[in-house]
């Protein structure tokens, strides 16, 4: 279920158009990527776009695109883990995880 504080952050994020259009054009690129066409000259169109819609995007704004890329990234199992993973044994990660909620 969504918290109030939820649908806050997504109005005020709404309420930017370049956030709106960057988002739109994320999502795009996403899928063109995911068929195999992610170096063709529709998807560099979109990044020239997404180009001229950064410049209008907040910090906060920026890292839930960020966000939402990663997810995206994520889905489509292409994720690209942050430095350091590797040290991880799935034993390990089961330990710090569970170390974490004691």
């Amino acid at each position: 279920m969504i918290g109030v504080t939820q649908v806050s952050n997504m109005m005020k994020f709404a309420a930017n158009p370049a956030f709106r259009e960057y988002e739109r054009r994320l999502i795009a690129i996403h899928r063109l990527i995911r068929e195999g066409n992610g170096d063709s000259t529709e998807a560099d169109t979109i990044r020239d776009e997404m180009e001229r819609y950064s410049n209008d995007l907040t910090r906060e704004e920026e890292l839930r695109l960020n966000e939402l890329s990663a997810d995206l990234y994520m889905l489509a199992n292409d994720e690209i883990p942050a430095a350091g993973w590797e040290k991880y044994s799935p034993e390990k990660l089961r330990s710090d995880l569970q170390n974490s909620y004691e």
